[in-house]
């Protein structure tokens, strides 16, 4: 074997070494089964648990090496079906819970084999995914031209109020939001109290305002959780923390 030949052999093998050495981390892998849909990214479905577990699960857990995951809607999960975009991933296509009460103290939940969407009691163990992102419809408002928000600011009771979209949040979130935003350019906002709420809507200001009027997270610590009143007809209740309610912040 004459010299080329010979340092031809010795640099392929010494690559070869050099390749296999590689630690298999350093490649950008996508995740088998992590499906990319709706402007959120879904976790793969692999197991099941009651719904307090799997909102606990997705809220707390470090999934993928990344935080800030949560249960996904009822129309998310319906939404995810029509595209089948979960076929053929590996995942479990079966009822899957979702972060959407019913109003009887349940949630409810999709089969991602059939789209059935129904209540689910939450002891039951279903199918978990979770998601991470934007989603679609949330980036189309926020790519929508901005219209100055001080028309449906109100002034009543000393306070300024922030008017109510169709956003809704758990009761921590609300007030996480209302504590560390700069709201119309300053900081400060709280959650209203119960009697605040109370007062605002027998007020009658919230009418005309485009705001949504349904169940509003106050300050008030209930048995339960904490108050929500509902502007539309001025009903209290005692919400459970975990459910999603309106949101306005006052200053």
């Amino acid at each position: 074997m004459n010299n080329s030949k010979l340092r031809c052999l010795f640099t392929c093998i010494i690559a070869t070494i050099y390749l296999v050495s590689i630690p298999l981390q350093s490649q950008a892998v996508t995740p088998k089964g992590y499906v990319s849909q709706g402007g959120l990214t879904w976790m793969p479905i692999s197991f099941d648990m009651p719904w307090s577990d799997a909102n606990a699960y997705c809220t707390n857990t470090a999934i993928n090496g990344q935080t800030g995951w949560r249960l996904p809607t009822k129309d998310e999960l319906s939404a995810l079906y029509n595209s089948g975009a979960m076929k053929d991933q590996g995942g479990t296509l079966y009822y899957t819970w979702s972060s959407t009460p019913n109003g009887r103290g349940l949630h409810y939940d999709v089969g991602l084999n059939d789209g059935y969407v129904g209540p689910g009691l939450g002891t039951t163990y279903y199918y978990v995914t979770c998601v991470r992102g934007i989603p679609e419809s949330v980036q189309t408002k926020q790519n929508q031209p901005v219209i100055a928000p001080k028309a449906n600011f109100i002034s009543q009771g000393g306070l300024t109020w922030m008017p109510i979209n169709d956003s809704m949040k758990n009761w921590t979130d609300a007030n996480a939001y209302c504590t560390n935003t700069a709201i119309n350019g300053k900081t400060g906002w709280r959650l209203p109290t119960k009697g605040e709420l109370t007062t605002l809507y027998d007020s009658g200001e919230v009418r005309d305002q485009g705001w949504s009027l349904n169940l509003t997270w106050s300050s008030t610590p209930a048995s339960s959780g904490h108050y929500a009143v509902t502007l539309l007809n001025g009903l209290v209740l005692a919400g459970y923390d975990m459910y999603p309610g309106n949101v306005t912040c006052v200053h």
